[in-house]
Order: C-alpha cells, then structure tokens, then sequence
C-alpha cells in the first residue's frame, strides 16, 4: 500500500529525542523506525543530504481525515494556498461574530483553523512564505493580514522548536489581535489621509477590546489573552496599551508583534506600495535590540532567508526570478536561496521557468525586485508544485 509522505524538514527532527514518525527514502523504503533516536548533527546532516521523506503523524491524520469530512471541503489539499483561502473563508464570519458579540463557544472553531496553519508550515514551509509573498491583501485585509500573521509566527515557532500546543496557541492569538478594530483595519486599508484623533485612540485600545471580545467568545485562557493584549507593546516599552517592555511581555506576544510588524510593511495601503520583503527584512534588522527582543529578529531572518520564498530577484546574469526555497546550511557550508528564472536577460518570459540555484556564481542574486508586472498571481501556486 502506497504511504502518504512529506520531505523532512531540519526543523521536524530533535536530536537525542525519539522520532514521532518513521522515514523513507525517496522510493518509500523504510530507512528509521519510529522512535528511532538521531543523535548527532552528522546523522542528522546525512539524511538531509538523502532528501528523505516521513510518513504523517497520528495529530496531521486526523486533522487531514476531519477536512475530507467536510461537505464544502472534498476538494482542499493540505497546502498552503488552498489553506490559506479557506482560512480566509472560515475565519472572516466567525471574527464578525464575535466582533458582534454572537458567537459564544467560539474556541473550538478557532483553534481548528490554526491547527490547519500549523500544519501547513510543516508540509511546506516554502510554500507557505511564497503563498504570503505573492496573494497580497486585496480583500478582508483586517482577516488575511491576521492569516498571514498567524501562519509566520507558526514557521517562528518551529524555529524556536516550541511544542505543537504552544504552537497552536501563538497562531490562535494571531488570528484574534485585531478583533476590537475589524472595521477600522479595512478602513485604513483604503485611507489614505492621516488618522483622525477617534481613529488614533480606537487603535491604542484595541488590544483590551479584543480580549473583552475574545472573553465573551468564551476564551478562557490566560497565555491567549495576554498574548493578545500585549502584541503592540515594544521591547523598550514605547508600545501600548500599557508600555510594557523586555520580560515584562510575555514571548509569544513577542513573536506575534514582530511578525505583524514585517506582514505590515510587506503589505501595501491605497497611501503606499507594498515594501519590499528584503527590505523589511533589513528595517527588522535595524530595529533588533531596541523596540524588537534581538534574538527573535535574528531568528526571524534566519526562517525566512534575506530574500524569502515569494519574491522577485535580479540574478547576476541579467534573468529575473521567483525565489522558490531557502537557502540550506550543510557541513557549515550554505548554498542557495534557489530560485526559478522566469524572465531572460533579454527581457522575454521563458516558455518553462528555468531552475537556478543562488548560491552559484553565475546565478547569485544581485538584488531584490518587485513583481513583474504581467505575472500571474493565480497561478502562482503551480511554481511549488500545486
């Protein structure tokens, strides 16, 4: 019988903790048993370098078997741009809801929509930052920039190894921060004079309206809520509501406010252009140490690359092309980002994107670019293989 497999990610192996799954190589054949323990970086290095593959685990089985169930769900596959959009779908009534204070009960329905992003980042990381890159926030931004929010603070999470549960609760927390403003998020989205006095106090207190909202909704933890409240307070305390700075905020609203930092700037407003992701990038770079905890931001870069999955660079022989993939780090050796060259040096689209890895001379990366102009962001999902 054929096995379900997905690649193994750095990310998905702990050394000197036995393996919640089993591993194939690329022709299914078993390689490690479950339970299995790998114990050093050079067993871990060697199957990397194999490319090998893992079989779901029990949690990602029944989440896959509890979609299929749904009538309006025959369809989805578990990736990141089917994901994302029916998130989207699922996410923007129920916030109404309890916006409208009618959704008691609510948590249950939350926390499956962030289960589901939890589990994207675990398919396909790349994949997920390219589909964050590329859709934009052309509807519902107040709910998108919150999806987009919630599915990068699940990849920091994995980067900071928390457990599946805590995982989870960040992204919950994520997709609920901006409750108390919906309205006025869209409306902001599209304004483009300077706020009004209403609007200003309406944005410092929406943390403690959300979690009124999230409170009535019948969300009873404390770690969700205070992530929420806290998710606009700064590490040098100039944020707000309560100017809390350092250890005072817990992690998780950390992670969440440098998160929702970068999905700002990477998004654009009737006012501006979207700022380009290394560019946001190098901004969050900037502002490590003072208003961002210094060790987030780092390994906030180191997730997602200089130049992430889903952007547009200049490559050193004149082609421009769509990062696909980070960069990997082998032996202390780094090759990559890798990249599909979609336009020649000459200016024409190629019939088929031709495939560049950036850590080659020839094809390293001279800066980063905007989008071009005849892309085709609906089909955007077929460069990582959907």
């Amino acid at each position: 019988m054929e096995i379900e497999l997905v690649k193994v990610q750095s990310s998905d192996i702990e050394l000197n903790t036995p393996l919640p799954f089993s591993i194939f190589t690329f022709e299914q054949s078993l390689l490690l048993k479950k339970n299995t323990i790998v114990s050093t970086e050079k067993q871990l290095n060697v199957l990397l370098e194999k490319g090998v593959y893992r079989n779901l685990t029990e949690q990602e089985i029944e989440l896959r078997e509890a979609l299929k169930q749904e009538p309006d769900q025959k369809k989805l596959q578990t990736n990141p741009f089917t994901a994302i959009a029916y998130c989207n779908q699922k996410l923007y009534p129920l916030l109404q809801d309890i916006a409208a204070q009618e959704a008691e009960g609510a948590q249950p329905r939350i926390t499956k929509i962030a289960e589901l992003l939890r589990i994207i980042t675990v398919f396909d990381p790349n994949a997920a930052l390219g589909a964050i890159h590329l859709l934009g926030c052309a509807n519902n931004y107040a709910v998108i920039h919150s999806i987009y929010t919630a599915v990068l603070s699940g990849l920091l999470g994995r980067r900071r190894q928390l457990s599946d549960k805590d995982n989870e609760l960040i992204i919950s927390a994520a997709l609920t921060m901006n409750l108390g403003m919906l309205k006025l998020q869209d409306q902001l989205y599209r304004q483009d004079s300077p706020l009004t006095s209403e609007q200003r106090q309406q944005i410092i207190e929406h943390p403690k309206q959300s979690v009124m909202l999230l409170k009535k909704a019948g969300i009873e933890s404390r770690d969700w809520l205070a992530m929420v409240l806290q998710h606009h307070e700064k590490n040098d305390g100039s944020g707000y509501p309560n100017k809390l700075s350092g250890g005072a905020i817990s992690e998780g609203a950390k992670v969440i406010s440098l998160v929702d930092i970068y999905t700002s700037l990477i998004t654009g407003r009737k006012y501006r252009a979207p700022v380009l992701a290394h560019d946001a990038i190098k901004s969050l770079f900037a502002k490590r140490g003072n208003e961002i905890d210094e060790q987030l931001a780092n390994q906030f870069i180191r997730e997602t690359g200089i130049y992430p999955p889903g952007t547009f660079v200049d490559l050193q022989n004149g082609e421009i092309a769509l990062i696909t993939k980070r960069g990997t780090v082998k032996n202390s050796k780094t090759s990559g980002p890798y990249a599909l060259a979609l336009i020649s040096p000459r200016g024409a689209f190629y019939r088929e994107p031709q495939k560049r890895d950036c850590g080659i001379a020839l094809y390293k990366i001279s800066k980063a670019c905007p989008a071009p102009k005849v892309f085709n962001v609906d089909q955007a999902n077929k460069f990582w293989g959907y």
